[in-house]
């Protein structure tokens, strides 16, 4: 509990300071998404180079609650990419399992994975 509480603390302190912004390839992400349905698309190569899930998941929740909707998702894989970081490190000690989440809550840079719409984010919840 205690450490869900660090993360959602830490993404909410990274939220005032860094809002929900476009990544490195937002847009691509975002025209990929709005040709998905499309027999011709304009960009065809798009689709070739890029693994569907992060337009899907950028552009449906964009698309049903806007940046306040995304924001709030990639909060939670935030806060569980955190909990699964504690969960790892408790399989061999608790200390360790809470020294590893608070570590990596109180890394800017992991938590400015999740303020962008770009794939970082996304894989980094994956990998853990």
């Amino acid at each position: 509990m205690l450490v869900a509480a660090v993360a959602v603390l830490a993404f909410a302190i990274q939220s005032v300071a860094w809002p929900l912004w476009a990544g490195r390839d937002a847009q691509t992400y975002l025209i990929y998404y709005l040709e998905m349905g499309s027999s011709d698309p304009v960009f065809p190569l798009l689709m070739v180079f890029r693994p569907p899930l992060t337009p899907l998941f950028f552009g449906s929740t964009l698309e049903l609650g806007g940046p306040v909707l995304t924001e709030v998702l990639m909060g939670a894989l935030y806060v569980l990419s955190i909990l699964a970081t504690y969960c790892i490190g408790a399989f061999w000690s608790r200390r360790l399992g809470l020294a590893a989440a608070l570590v990596l809550a109180a890394y800017p840079s992991y938590g400015a994975l999740y303020h962008n719409v770009s794939s970082d984010g996304l894989f980094a919840f994956g990998f853990v």
